[in-house]
């Protein structure tokens, strides 16, 4: 407000007064940025992160992330500079101030039959003005690897057998993981002397000694029960 004054008498007042309104606006260039391992296996656990920044000029008001949790995965644990939805998805960090950043870990575990590769997403938006959306919106692909240390073990009953007798083998496979096998393929070589009569579950198609499975889940187990009998010839 601008007044004028003068030691002469004005007759006319009510001109010597200016005012100008001026508006303020506010803006803000808000970033977001995300690093993961390139690489993961299937079965373990995988650490996204996520830092939010405020380069101004103003203050950022009402500042949220959607970040879903990727297909494939799901949530273990995450540590925040606010308060993170599994459920949703979405990050919610309220006032960030013309400077400032914050950060969100997110721990997630890779399903043991993932396979392929993980895209996760994460996007900022604020009631603040951004003339720049480009960096509001980031995405990051990790490819998924398998790895399971099977095991097998082999017993036989009764033991020892005598010649003639009916012989029972049980062999079982474990997967301890951390991913799931998939096309297992179990190959039992016969003594001799054995004779084949029957398993459970059943061989392959044409065979007697070998069993496909599908996937072998990780933490669990398949048992073969192979049937048959000694040459009462065997020596």
């Amino acid at each position: 407000q601008r007044i004028n004054t003068s030691l002469d008498a004005d007759p006319d007042p009510a001109n010597n007064t200016f005012t100008l309104d001026t508006s303020i606006g506010t803006s803000t260039d808000l970033s977001i940025e995300k690093s993961a391992p390139a690489t993961a296996t299937a079965g373990e656990e995988i650490t996204y992160t996520l830092t939010l920044t405020n380069p101004g000029p103003s203050d950022a008001l009402e500042v949220t992330v959607t970040d879903p949790v990727p297909s494939g995965t799901e949530y273990v644990a995450d540590t925040s500079d606010g308060t993170y939805d599994p459920l949703r998805g979405i990050w919610t960090i309220g006032t960030l101030a013309l400077g400032s950043s914050k950060s969100l870990d997110i721990t997630l575990r890779i399903l043991s039959d993932t396979t392929g590769s993980l895209t996760d997403t994460a996007t900022v938006s604020s009631t603040t003005s951004d003339p720049d959306p480009a960096n509001n919106k980031v995405s990051l692909t990790t490819s998924v690897e398998t790895s399971a240390d099977l095991t097998i073990t082999k017993s036989s009953s009764p033991d020892p057998v005598i010649a003639g007798e009916s012989l029972t083998y049980s062999i079982n496979v474990m997967n301890p993981g951390p991913s799931d096998a998939v096309n297992v393929v179990i190959t039992e070589t016969y003594q001799a002397n054995f004779i084949f009569s029957s398993s459970t579950p059943s061989p392959d198609s044409g065979s007697t000694n070998q069993w496909t499975f599908r996937a072998i889940r990780a933490g669990e187990s398949q048992t073969i029960s192979i049937k048959g009998g000694v040459d009462p010839l065997a020596s």
